[in-house]
């Protein structure tokens, strides 16, 4: 868990640097990873190990619920975000295919 929190953060940073967001902003992007990523990688853990269900189908559930918690952050509290769920599908997106890409790698 910390592993994925850790790469999800360095690299959503980096992706919102890039992008221009600056300042509160930028923290913001902190705050929202700290309050996803625990609790997306905790039910991907329970749910994959409890049901039957497709790990696709429960990544894919789990990263769209990440998406609009984000987008919905970052629409109420970002300063100079003018397209908040273009940057939540952005930075979810980007963390996601790099995380496995990095795990194909690796």
């Amino acid at each position: 868990m910390v592993i994925s929190l850790a790469l999800t953060m360095i690299l959503e940073l980096l992706a919102a640097a890039v992008v221009g967001l600056r300042g509160r902003d930028l923290l913001l992007t902190v705050i929202v990873n700290l309050l996803t990523n625990p609790i997306v990688t905790a039910f991907f853990y329970i749910l994959s190990g409890t049901t039957e269900l497709p790990v696709a189908l429960i990544k894919a559930f789990l990263e769209i619920s990440a998406i609009v918690a984000e987008w919905l952050i970052y629409r109420k509290y970002g300063v100079k975000i003018k397209r908040p769920l273009l940057l939540s599908v952005g930075l979810n997106g980007f963390s996601f295919f790099s995380g496995m890409l990095i795990n194909h790698l690796i």
